[in-house]
C-alpha cells in the first residue's frame, strides 16, 4: 500500500479522535449552563456521531494494512472519510457555537429562561396529543429575524436526527422575545403537521377566489401557522413586535419572492392585526393597522403589483378567521382558538390578571414556571403599549427571569424521550 495513503489515513485518524473532546466545543463551565437533558441528548448525539467516525477511521487503517488491498478501493472510502469528517465538524461547531453564547453568566442566565419559555410553549401544544417534547436550547446572534433547527431532523452529518430544538434569537429583541415563541411554533406545527393541514385548506378555501391566490396562500402556511401560534401565546404583543422588525421601508414592507415561504410583509402585518381583531375585538392594533397602512401607501407603487395586494388585502380576514376558528386535525378536532388559551392574553384579562398578582419576584418558583408563558405576554404588552416604562418593565423581566432559572426541565420527569428523540445512527 502506498506511504502516501497511509499518511493520509493517519491524518484524518487522528483528526477524528481530537473531535471527541467535547471541551475543545466549550467550556466545562459553559457546558453547565445547558438543562440536564438538553446536555445528556446533546452529547449523545454528538457523540454517537464521532465515535461512527472514529470506526470507519480506524476500520479504513486496518483494510489499508492488509496484503492485497486494493489502492483503489481505498482511495474512494478516504474521500469519503474526508467528506464525512467535514459534514460532522459542521454539526459540531454549530452546537459548540450556539453553546458558546452563554459563555457571559448574565446572558446565559436569560438564554437559560429563553429555554423554559420556549419548552413550556412546546410542551403546553405537544403533551396533551401524546406527542414527544423535545429539549430546547437557545443561543444568540446577529440580524433582524429568528430561526430554529427543529428537533427530528437530520443534520449535516446524516448520522441520526437533531435530538434539540436550537432556537436563535436575536440581540435587538431579546426583551421582546415573541419570536422565540414563532419558533417554537414551527416545532409545534412540524410535530402535528399542522403546516400541512393548514396549507389543504388555505388552497381549497382561497381557490374559490382564484387557484394563484389558494396557491401562494398554502405556500406561505409554515410562517402563518408559526405566526398564529407567537399569537396565541403572547397576543398583541407578539402582532407589535412582529410589526417593529418589518417595518423597514417600502423595499422590506412591499417586498415579495415567488415562491419565498414567508408572506410578503405588507400582509403578514395585517394578518397579525386581523387575529387580534377577530380574537379580542378593538384595541390598540386598531391603530397600528391605521398607521401601517398610512405609513406603507399603495400609490407609491407602480404596476400590476397594486391590484394584487388590493385582492390579497381582502383574503386576510378569512384567512384569520381559518387559522384561529376553523377545527383542525392537528388539534385533536378543535380550533387553535380552543385549543390554546388565547383568552388569557387579552389585554383586558392580561391586564386584571397582572395587577392582582403582585411582582413576579415575591412568587414561589413552581408559580412563576406554571404562568411563565402569560408573565411574558403581559411584560411584552405593557413594553408596546407603555414605552415610556420600558426600562423598568426590562429591569423586571431581568429579575423573574433569574428566578425561572431555578426551575427543573420537565425532562427531569420525561427521560423515556430520549431514544425516539436520538433515533437511529
Amino acid at each position: 500500500m502506498s506511504l502516501h495513503l497511509i499518511r493520509q489515513i493517519d491524518h484524518w485518524q487522528a483528526a477524528t479522535q481530537r473531535l471527541s473532546d467535547f471541551q475543545g466545543l466549550a467550556s466545562a463551565s459553559t457546558w453547565e449552563q445547558l438543562e440536564r437533558y438538553t446536555d445528556t441528548f446533546l452529547r449523545a448525539r454528538l457523540g454517537a456521531s464521532v465515535r461512527r467516525l472514529q470506526q470507519e477511521a480506524d476500520h479504513l487503517m486496518q483494510l489499508a494494512r492488509q496484503e492485497g488491498a486494493r489502492e483503489e478501493d481505498i482511495l474512494r472510502d478516504l474521500q469519503q472519510l474526508r467528506r464525512r469528517y467535514l459534514a460532522t465538524e459542521v454539526t459540531l461547531d454549530y452546537f459548540g457555537d450556539a453553546i458558546n453564547t452563554r459563555t457571559n453568566p448574565s446572558l446565559g442566565r436569560h438564554l437559560a429562561a429563553l429555554d423554559k419559555l420556549a419548552g413550556a410553549a412546546i410542551e403546553r401544544a405537544l403533551r396533551p396529543l401524546g406527542h414527544l417534547v423535545p429539549p430546547v436550547m437557545t443561543y444568540i446572534d446577529k440580524g433582524l429575524g429568528a430561526s430554529i433547527l427543529k428537533a427530528g431532523l437530520r443534520l449535516w452529518d446524516q448520522r441520526g436526527v437533531n435530538p434539540v430544538a436550537v432556537i436563535k434569537v436575536v440581540r435587538h429583541n431579546i426583551y421582546r422575545p415573541t419570536a422565540l415563541i414563532h419558533e417554537a411554533g414551527h416545532q409545534i406545527a412540524y410535530a402535528l403537521n399542522w403546516n400541512a393541514e393548514l396549507a389543504e385548506v388555505l388552497r381549497r378555501e382561497l381557490s374559490s377566489e382564484s387557484p394563484v391566490i389558494g396557491n401562494l396562500w398554502a405556500g406561505w402556511s409554515s410562517e402563518i401557522a408559526a405566526d398564529a401560534f407567537a399569537f396565541a401565546y403572547t397576543g398583541y404583543g407578539a402582532v407589535a413586535t412582529l410589526h417593529d422588525v418589518l417595518s423597514g421601508g417600502p423595499n422590506l414592507v412591499f417586498q415579495y419572492r415567488p415562491g419565498a415561504v414567508h408572506p410578503m410583509p405588507y400582509l403578514r402585518t395585517l394578518l397579525g392585526i386581523e387575529m387580534c381583531r377577530l380574537a379580542f375585538g378593538s384595541g390598540p392594533w386598531d391603530d397600528l393597522e391605521r398607521n401601517w397602512i398610512a405609513s406603507n401607501p399603495l400609490h407609491q407603487l407602480e404596476g400590476e403589483i397594486i391590484p394584487w395586494l388590493k385582492l390579497n388585502r381582502l383574503m386576510v380576514p378569512k384567512v384569520a378567521a381559518i387559522v384561529l376558528q376553523r377545527p383542525m386535525r392537528a388539534f385533536g378536532g378543535s380550533s387553535l382558538q380552543q385549543y390554546l388559551p388565547i383568552q388569557e392574553v387579552h389585554p383586558r384579562n392580561l391586564l386584571q390578571w397582572g395587577s392582582r398578582l403582585g411582582p413576579p419576584n415575591a412568587w414561589p418558583v413552581s408559580d412563576l414556571r406554571n404562568n411563565s408563558l402569560r408573565l411574558l405576554a403581559l411584560s411584552v404588552y405593557k413594553q408596546v403599549t407603555e414605552s415610556y416604562q420600558s426600562p423598568a418593565f426590562r429591569r423586571e423581566m431581568d429579575h423573574w427571569f433569574s428566578r425561572l432559572t431555578d426551575w427543573p426541565s420537565l425532562h427531569h420527569s420525561q427521560p423515556q424521550t430520549a431514544p425516539a428523540l436520538l433515533g437511529e445512527y
